[in-house]
């Protein structure tokens, strides 16, 4: 069997339409989209983070339940005791998690379009239906459309970016 059928037969469709998420190249230019700190850091803060990761046991994974630094978040953030924390490494995997626990077949994801690319592609690795609702030609929400679509069909879950990614506008609360 060919190399290509094989791939066919075992790779969703919907994963093998997929194209690639090409980030363009920064050099030269101050990035915003990627919440990139344009500037290097001081050496006085480097060789303090180098110090700080000499105490660090490398050879352990660190603590899953990050405990620590969400009791330091809660506390500083006044995040009520019963009120759950998630974290991740970037938006990226915290998309991922939302979705591989409320999303799936038979159910749709929803956002306005254009907005951050990695809710749709997302929602096409856990195999769900993505229904992208414009904005207006301002950028605004178009509330009407996102209230029909979410009557019509009542997503598992409503991504919005704030500010949007990529118009990088605030909608209206």
């Amino acid at each position: 069997m060919a190399k290509s059928s094989v791939i066919n037969k075992l790779v969703r469709e919907s994963i093998r339409t997929l194209r690639a998420y090409k980030v363009p190249s920064s050099l030269g230019l101050v990035k915003l989209d990627a919440m990139e700190n344009p500037y290097g850091w001081p050496e006085s803060m480097q060789d303090e983070w180098l110090r700080h990761l000499r105490g660090i046991a490398m050879n352990r994974y660190p603590d899953p339940e990050a405990a620590e630094l969400k009791a330091c978040l809660r506390e500083r953030l006044n995040v009520p005791q019963d009120a759950q924390l998630v974290l991740g490494n970037g938006s990226d995997e915290l998309i991922q998690i939302i979705q591989l626990c409320l999303a799936g077949p038979a159910r749709a994801v929803l956002a306005p379009i254009p907005s951050f690319v990695m809710y749709e592609m997302v929602t096409r690795f856990v195999g769900a239906g993505f229904v992208g609702v414009p904005l207006n030609d301002d950028f605004s929400m178009d509330l009407d459309a996102m209230l029909q679509a979410i009557d019509e069909h009542q997503p598992s879950v409503i991504f919005l970016a704030y500010p949007n990614n990529p118009s990088g506008n605030l909608f209206d609360p």
